[in-house]
């Protein structure tokens, strides 16, 4: 898992999804679906709101929101 810089939640990959899981708790806070090939990495930015996830294709996703902000195919 990744924490987020103020350390409130986790982005845990799973598969094609990943789950934002309160850390304090364990809950998972949400399930974030929508890409094509497995995740490979993901990243938060610096203020936590925003965190990147990437396998052939890479998605900026909003914790605050669920879905993500852009997309972009990326190729061998």
């Amino acid at each position: 898992p990744v924490t987020s810089p103020d350390g409130k939640l986790s982005a845990v990959i799973k598969g094609l999804a990943i789950e934002l899981r309160d850390t304090e708790s364990g809950e998972v806070r949400d399930v974030l679906t929508g890409h094509s090939t497995a995740v490979n990495a993901v990243c938060f930015g610096p203020s936590g709101r925003l965190f990147s996830a990437a396998g052939h294709e890479l998605k900026v996703w909003s914790s605050a929101v669920g879905y993500p902000l852009m997309s972009m195919h990326l190729d061998n």
